[in-house]
């Protein structure tokens, strides 16, 4: 969803939220924004999303970065997506004119609707063929300054989408627990919560708890990432298949 540059932002909160611009101009100003850990887990304690949104307003200047208005909007769309303001999500999404944008930007759109698929209409099969488009959208040579990065969060958002959509295998939960390791904390948090579906799926119901238990540690307020039940949107989860 969005994503990031370089062993230099090995501490940046921004690769979540928007996907690599090629261009340095950009990177200088990804690196000036960065957030640390502990700043955003600061914001994250808020019972709303204004104050990482007002950050970003703050930071994000359109007039004075390339596609500034695009990442603004991609960054407010996620978090207001976390804290369940779906109608605030779309409103940031539609205030951009995204279709003349480079693929690298749409790609942030593109993924900013998987999220919402995922999160507030519980369109997985949908939110899953928009992940893998912003995927394909986002994808750069490996030699661009943060790339593996950038490739691991796009993937994490399909992976994501498989768990939902009751097609992960043992292969799906390992990659995605190995990237809590690696992710900035907006997506370990989406990573945990998909996680989290993926092992009551497998009834490990201690997993379940320990999952949980870090989104509720680090994100008390983002009521988008409770369990889902989906019984009352009449498209229940799919179980996987069990394991061997």
């Amino acid at each position: 969803m969005m994503i990031l540059f370089g062993s230099s932002l090995a501490k940046g909160e921004l690769w979540p939220v928007i996907l690599p611009i090629a261009w340095v101009a950009a990177i200088f100003v990804v690196v000036r924004l960065q957030v640390s850990e502990r700043r955003l887990r600061r914001f994250l304690q808020a019972d709303t999303a204004g104050p990482l949104v007002d950050f970003y307003k703050r930071t994000i200047r359109p007039r004075l970065i390339p596609q500034g208005d695009a990442l603004l909007a991609a960054a407010s769309a996620m978090t207001y997506a976390l804290y369940a303001d779906y109608p605030s999500a779309h409103t940031a999404l539609k205030e951009v004119a995204w279709e003349n944008r480079p693929p690298l930007i749409r790609a942030s759109r593109t993924s900013a609707e998987a999220l919402l698929c995922y999160l507030e209409s519980r369109e997985y099969i949908q939110g899953l063929n928009l992940a893998m488009a912003a995927q394909e959208l986002g994808a750069i040579h490996r030699w661009f300054p943060g790339a593996g990065r950038g490739a691991a969060v796009s993937e994490s958002y399909v992976e994501i989408g498989h768990v939902l959509c009751g097609r992960s295998t043992d292969a799906t939960v390992t990659s995605l627990e190995r990237k809590m390791s690696a992710l900035p904390l907006l997506s370990r948090l989406l990573v945990a919560w998909a996680l989290a579906i993926a092992h009551r799926q497998h009834g490990d119901a201690a997993r379940v708890g320990e999952m949980l238990a870090y989104i509720h540690e680090h994100a008390p307020h983002c009521r988008a990432l409770e369990l889902p039940d989906n019984s009352a949107h009449g498209q229940p989860l799919v179980a996987p298949k069990p394991r061997d």
